[in-house]
C-alpha cells in the first residue's frame, strides 16, 4: 500500500474565543485508490532524529476520537520544498501517553525538525490485513492550564491534544467493485459481482429453495404431487398416510361381485352382492362370477372367435 500524501495548503480557525485548529486539504496518491492525484507528495513514518531539542506533547484516550491501538501517530512538519518530514513518533495502546516532538538542529545544512512557530501536523498509519491505511487529523491543543493554543512547535514547550477527528488520505472501493459502485467482473449483466454470486435454487416453491441464491443452476428439488418436502401428505383428513386426493373409496369385502383391492377408504354398504351378467359359458362376456342372467351375453357370429378371427382358416387369407 503507497502512503502518500500531498499537501496543499494550511488554514488556522480562529474563532470568537481562543480555539486553534488545522484543517489541511490532502490528496492521496495510492494509484489504487479512487481518488488518486498523480502529482501527490509521499509521507514517511520513519523514526525521527532526536536533535537535543524537542517538545512534548500529551495523548489521552478520551480525547483521540476514533483512534485504534497499535495506530501509529506521527507528527510532520513542512520545509521550503513543501515536503513532509516526521519529527515525533508514537505507537498508540488506549493508555495515556505522550509523543516527543523534536526541534530542528540549526547546525545543520537541512532542516530535521520542527522550527519554533511551525505548524504540527499529525498522521495516523494503521495496519488491516498487512494493508497500511493513512489518515489525516484536524486536531487542537491545549497548554497545562486547559487553555487553547496555537497547533504549532514550541521548543521545551508542553502541551496536550483535547480534540482530534482523523479521515483516510485515500478512498478505495469496495472489494469486486470499481471505484463508481459497478462490478469489475460480472459476465451475466445482472448486477451481481461474479465473486459475490450464490448458485442453487432460486424458486420458491422448491424443496431446496436458498433465498440467498443469485444464480439459479436448475438444481431445484420438487416434492411430488399432493406431497410436501417431507413426503408427508399435504391434505390427509382421516389421517390415514393416504393424501385426500389419492383415496379411492368401494368395497373391501372380498366375496362381494364389486370387491375393489385398491380401495383405501372402506365404505362396505357400496358392495353388492348380486351380479347380474352373462352367465353363458360360450359367450364372448362371459361372467363366471354372475349370480343372475341379465340378458347380456354377446356371441361371436359363425365361424368366427371373439376376436373376429377365422376358427378354420388354413391358407390364412382371413377368409
Amino acid at each position: 500500500m503507497n502512503t502518500s500524501i500531498y499537501y496543499m495548503r494550511t488554514f488556522i480557525f480562529i474563532f470568537f474565543i481562543p480555539f486553534f485548529s488545522f484543517s489541511q486539504n490532502w490528496t492521496c496518491n495510492d494509484s489504487i485508490a479512487c481518488n488518486y492525484i498523480e502529482t501527490s507528495l509521499s509521507i514517511d513514518f520513519i523514526e525521527p532524529v532526536n536533535t537535543g531539542s524537542n517538545m512534548t506533547v500529551g495523548l489521552v484516550p478520551f480525547y483521540l476520537g476514533d483512534l485504534e491501538s497499535g495506530d501509529v501517530i506521527g507528527a510532520f512538519f513542512t520545509n521550503d520544498n513543501q515536503t513532509l518530514t516526521c519529527a515525533g513518533i508514537q505507537t498508540y495502546n488506549d493508555t495515556a501517553t505522550v509523543i516527543t516532538l523534536f526541534g530542528a538542529d540549526i547546525t545543520e545544512n537541512i532542516q530535521n525538525g520542527f522550527l519554533d512557530d511551525q505548524p504540527i501536523y499529525f498522521f495516523i498509519k494503521r495496519v488491516v490485513n498487512d494493508q497500511h491505511y493513512i489518515f489525516y487529523s484536524t486536531f487542537s491543543l491545549i497548554d497545562s492550564n486547559n487553555l487553547l493554543i496555537n497547533s504549532s512547535y514550541l521548543t521545551d514547550g508542553l502541551a496536550f491534544i483535547n480534540y482530534m477527528e482523523i479521515s483516510p488520505l485515500c478512498i478505495y472501493s469496495e472489494e469486486f467493485y470499481d471505484c463508481n459502485g459497478d462490478c469489475i467482473n460480472d459476465l451475466d449483466l445482472d448486477n451481481v459481482c461474479d465473486e459475490l454470486e450464490v448458485i442453487g435454487c432460486s424458486d420458491e416453491i422448491a424443496c431446496n429453495f436458498n433465498s440467498i441464491v443469485t444464480e439459479n443452476d436448475d438444481s431445484c428439488i420438487y416434492s411430488e404431487e399432493f406431497y410436501d418436502c417431507n413426503g408427508d401428505c399435504i391434505n390427509d383428513s382421516d389421517l390415514d398416510g393416504v393424501c385426500d386426493e389419492l383415496e379411492v373409496i368401494g368395497c373391501t369385502d372380498y366375496i362381494a361381485c364389486n370387491y375393489n383391492s385398491s380401495t383405501t377408504d372402506e365404505y362396505n354398504q357400496l358392495c353388492e352382492y348380486e351380479c347380474p351378467g352373462c352367465t353363458s359359458p360360450i359367450a364372448c362376456n362371459y361372467n363366471s362370477e354372475a349370480t343372475g342372467y341379465d340378458g347380456s351375453c354377446v356371441y361371436p357370429l359363425e365361424f368366427y372367435d371373439c376376436s373376429g378371427a377365422c376358427i378354420n382358416d388354413l391358407d390364412g387369407d382371413g377368409v
